[in-house]
C-alpha cells in the first residue's frame, strides 16, 4: 500500500509530501487514515533548490502561460529576478486554482495591491484573482480550511509583510522581505 499525504504542488506536475509505503498485511486499517506530515527542512531544502531552478530556467515555445506571465511582467516595468522572495511560496490549498501556478496569482497580488495600496482587503484579492478560483466542491474527498488566498495572506502575515486588521482587512507593512 502506497500513501501520499501533506501535498504541495509546486508546478502542475511537481509536488512534494509525505511518500509512505508498507506490505498490506502490516497495516492496520487505522494507520491508514492517521495523518503523516512532510519534514519542515526537506521541504526547505527543496524548495529552495527548485526556485533557484525555476528563475534562471528558460522557458520553451510550449510554455503560453508562463510567456503571458512573463511579457505581463515586463509590461510592468520588472522581470522575474525582481519579484521578492514570498512571491511563488507553496501552499497546501493551491490545487483550487485552475491550472494556474503559484507565481503567476501571487506576482498579480504583489503588483496589482501590495506594491499599489497600503491597505487592502480580502474580496479585492478574491476579486483580481476570481477567473482562477475553482470551486472546492469538485473534490469532495479532500477537507482544506483555508482558501488558497487566504492561506497565501496568512502567511504574508507571517513573514511580516502585511498585518491583518479587522477580520477580512489587511494593511502593508513592508514590500520587501
Amino acid at each position: 500500500m502506497i500513501v501520499y499525504q501533506d501535498i504541495l504542488f509546486f508546478t502542475k506536475t511537481k509536488t512534494f509530501g509525505n511518500l509512505m509505503s508498507w506490505k498490506l498485511g502490516t497495516l492496520k486499517w487505522r494507520e491508514l487514515f492517521l495523518p503523516r506530515y512532510h519534514d519542515k527542512s526537506a521541504l526547505q531544502m527543496y524548495w529552495t533548490k527548485h526556485k533557484k531552478k525555476w528563475l534562471y530556467q528558460p522557458i520553451s515555445y510550449y510554455q503560453k502561460q508562463e510567456k503571458a506571465w512573463r511579457h505581463w511582467l515586463y509590461i510592468h516595468q520588472t522581470n522575474i529576478q525582481n519579484l521578492p522572495n514570498y512571491v511563488y511560496l507553496p501552499i497546501s490549498s493551491q490545487f483550487l486554482f485552475n491550472c494556474t501556478p503559484p507565481w503567476i496569482w501571487q506576482s498579480r497580488i504583489y503588483m496589482d495591491l501590495i506594491l499599489a495600496f497600503d491597505y487592502f482587503t480580502l474580496s479585492q484579492v478574491s476579486h483580481l484573482l476570481q477567473e482562477h478560483y475553482i470551486s472546492s466542491d469538485l473534490f469532495p474527498l479532500i477537507t482544506t480550511t483555508y482558501h488558497p488566498v487566504q492561506e497565501y495572506l496568512h502567511l504574508l502575515v507571517q513573514l511580516g509583510i502585511l498585518k491583518m486588521v479587522e477580520k477580512n482587512g489587511y494593511i502593508v507593512k513592508r514590500t520587501t522581505v
